[in-house]
């Protein structure tokens, strides 16, 4: 997450009737592949007078704070998962009676982050470089970057395999271990997670799991007939 600011003022954000939501996207494309970044740009809301800093929220600061909020944004960023850094859940054996208590968790550092500062690199490099033509300057000192597991893109629990495949691994229909009638249609079959908004193709797996069972329930009941 980063402040954007421009050069061109807006007119005062606190009167105008904008939604809440991001006002408007940004597709940073790496490589012309699958290395996609996307940036959510978030214009004013009350949340952002209470992170001014201290000067801009002094009663005689209106005129500054007014010169402040009519050029800047937020910018909220993703990178793809095979991108990002990683982290490991460990479960600990319960202690105890058996069901008295819930197991253990412990969440450690995976992988090195130093490929996912890398990635991110390249994203601002990119986003800088067309700064001038859109006029949105990013403030690198404002730029905070998210731990590990922190996203609202969340899936790959239970992926399909690629290789090897795993005890947690889903199969085609979403099906897991022995559970045959249970079936898994959100993101938490997919291998990879994008970067950019992805709720068609979750609800396009979910539909090819569905068709193809249903053919299979008809295909066994004609056969019974």
């Amino acid at each position: 997450m980063s402040g954007v600011p421009s050069m061109r003022p807006t007119p005062d954000p606190r009167g105008e009737r904008n939604f809440t939501l991001s006002q408007f996207n940004m597709i940073v494309d790496l490589d012309g592949g699958y290395d996609i970044s996307q940036l959510h740009f978030y214009t004013y809301s009350d949340a952002f007078l209470d992170a001014l800093p201290r000067p801009l929220r002094a009663d005689n600061a209106e005129v500054l704070r007014s010169m402040f909020l009519r050029r800047v944004s937020v910018a909220l960023g993703y990178i793809p998962s095979w991108a990002s850094p990683s982290f490991e859940i460990a479960i600990r054996r319960k202690v105890g009676p058996a069901g008295s208590s819930l197991p253990e968790l412990e969440l450690g550092t995976g992988h090195s982050s130093v490929p996912s500062k890398r990635y991110l690199a390249r994203v601002l490099r990119r986003v800088t470089s067309a700064a001038l033509s859109l006029d949105l300057w990013p403030a690198f000192p404002a730029l905070s970057v998210s731990a590990s597991g922190k996203s609202y893109h969340w899936g790959s629990v239970f992926p399909h395999p690629v290789s090897p495949k795993s005890a947690f691994s889903s199969d085609v229909l979403g099906r897991v271990g022995g559970w045959r009638r249970v079936h898994l249609i959100d993101a938490s079959v997919f291998p990879t997670v994008p970067a950019t908004t992805f709720t068609l193709t979750i609800m396009a797996n979910a539909h090819r799991i569905a068709t193809t069972v249903l053919r299979r329930i008809d295909k066994l009941c004609r056969a019974y007939l």
